[in-house]
């Protein structure tokens, strides 16, 4: 059985992304509330030439991937099923739980005054904060109206927040984790309605 939260947390969006779909949809690429839509370019260019015809607002690459960021043309498409929006998040918290993990990587291997950072007491908080929100997130996704999804969308959007200013500026190049980031902020924003 496929597990998209485990396949995100490896570093593979694109292929959580298409488990996901896999799992719980029954139409090409979903769109949020807002009639659009966020997926790997590959799934995009397949599925929506068929499904129906779309403008394209941003294109994002992660990792080996590109992602589009498209806008339904004509009629709003229906919105998709609570397992999708509930997909999505578990499918962010992995990717959160990627961020974390190369945060642990990264200040391990920095040291200030011969001291490594992952030592330093303020950094520890940091680090123990984003994993007791990244674990309420995992404990609460079932069953929830919209508006606690958007709240849990939320911890995780500050939370990823926090661990890159722990990357520092290694969290900010397009080759980085920032990236990362960045697409869970817009899968967010697509298909949650929470603010970025």
């Amino acid at each position: 059985m496929s597990d998209p939260r485990r396949t995100a947390r490896a570093g593979r969006p694109a292929a959580a992304f298409a488990e996901l779909r896999a799992e719980v949809l029954d139409v090409a690429i979903p769109y949020g509330p807002g009639g659009h839509a966020v997926a790997p370019a590959a799934l995009l260019v397949d599925a929506n030439a068929r499904q129906h015809a779309a403008t394209p607002l941003a294109e994002l690459t992660v990792g080996p991937d590109r992602w589009l960021a498209i806008r339904s043309a004509g009629s709003a498409p229906p919105e998709p099923p609570e397992a999708w929006r509930t997909g999505v998040l578990r499918l962010r918290l992995g990717l959160s739980q990627w961020l974390l993990d190369r945060c642990l990587d990264h200040l391990g291997e920095r040291t200030s005054g011969g001291i490594p950072l992952i030592s330093h007491q303020l950094v520890r908080v940091e680090l123990a904060e984003a994993a007791a929100d990244q674990l309420i997130v995992e404990l609460s996704t079932g069953g929830l109206e919209p508006a606690g999804l958007h709240r849990l969308h939320e911890r995780l959007l500050h939370t990823d927040r926090a661990l890159l200013r722990l990357l520092g500026a290694a969290g900010y190049r397009s080759d980085g984790p920032g990236q990362v980031a960045l697409l869970s902020e817009l899968l967010a924003d697509v298909y949650s309605g929470a603010a970025a």
